[in-house]
């Protein structure tokens, strides 16, 4: 994809922010100490288990012990995320993809600062390519002149065209891009032939006995491995303002890595906050690696970022140790 469509398409997305946002809940941090204000920061997420840790925090009342109210706001696609982030209507997001972080922050570096990361490795990864159980298609050579389908936004197209391009079935393969809630029924009714997704969405349509794999973790197969996949955000603007609620945030996030890592079972039980899952189909989807904000792979963030240079996805080459923040980042903010 040319440099200057996807520069067009983030463009487009960015000017359509006067969409109303929806859901949003509070994770009713309150004061640790009596006549203790808690501080307040207004977080996005997206309906995908990248965004696990967030919940985790919330449930767990990890944000309360720190004196923080979340207000967390749901987003129905990056680009909506990402637009009011830029836009000042939220302060951060707590996990949006890679390919979305790259293009505005190639154009004008300093927006924000990324922190911790999902990755994907040969043991967890949440990237599936299905077809229907009945479908004829045994192999993905055989989607040649087919229709492949993923949830809308421009992470999910840059990964489904780069991922063709490398199978060869560049051009060859329309991609078709849906809500993220209506692409397994998308999917059934055959409104395309195979279905590019990540958790829990792949998990749901194997749980139903409707679909099977066609091709599991195509992007540490044909990208990288490990994989960054994507990390939280917040604006630099908001850093400035807010340092030590930033700080707070962020310990709350390493603190539900930590909890994500001692039992996965357990902390799956909170998927259905996040995604429209049964509680039985949660405790079977798969997650990503989870790193806190010390242990980022800048090798892997900065490798990617050079692929999608190389690719001609974005016009400025970027130096991931501007984008990733750490702890020692984040102390000169502090006082």
């Amino acid at each position: 994809m040319p440099c200057a469509v996807v520069c067009i398409l983030f463009l487009m997305f960015f000017l359509a922010g006067c969409e109303k946002r929806n859901e949003r809940a509070d994770g009713a941090g309150k004061p640790t100490h009596s006549g203790n204000i808690p501080a307040k920061v207004r977080i996005g997420y997206l309906p995908l288990s990248c965004t696990l840790h967030l919940s985790v925090a919330m449930r767990e009342g990890l944000f309360a012990k720190e004196g923080v109210t979340v207000e967390a706001i749901k987003f129905q696609d990056a680009n909506l995320a990402m637009h009011a982030l830029l836009a000042g209507e939220i302060d951060g997001i707590a996990a949006i993809a890679y390919s979305m972080i790259f293009t505005p922050y190639a154009q004008q570096p300093g927006l924000y600062k990324s922190f911790g990361s999902q990755e994907e490795t040969g043991d967890h990864y949440v990237a599936r390519m299905l077809v229907l159980k009945n479908s004829p298609i045994t192999k993905v050579a055989e989607l040649e002149g087919k229709r492949l389908g993923t949830y809308n936004g421009l992470p999910m197209l840059i990964n489904a065209r780069l991922l063709l391009r490398r199978l060869g079935l560049e051009n060859k393969v329309s991609v078709v891009q849906i809500k993220p809630e209506l692409q397994n029924d998308a999917f059934l009714s055959g409104q395309f032939d195979a279905l590019l997704s990540v958790e829990p969405y792949p998990t749901i349509a194997l749980s139903r006995g409707t679909a099977r794999v066609l091709l599991d973790n195509p992007r540490t197969r044909y990208f990288s491995n490990p994989y960054p996949a994507s990390a939280a955000l917040f604006s630099t603007q908001f850093i400035n303002k807010s340092p030590q609620t930033v700080a707070k945030v962020l310990r709350c996030y390493d603190a539900a890595v930590d909890a994500i890592r001692s039992d996965e079972a357990r902390v799956r039980r909170y998927l259905p906050d996040i995604v429209p899952i049964a509680p039985a189909v949660a405790q079977q989807t798969l997650l990503y690696h989870w790193r806190k904000v010390d242990e980022v792979d800048l090798q892997a963030i900065q490798k990617n970022a050079d692929e999608f240079y190389a690719e001609h996805l974005m016009k400025n080459r970027i130096d991931a140790k501007g984008l990733v923040g750490t702890w020692k980042d984040l102390e000169r903010y502090l006082p």
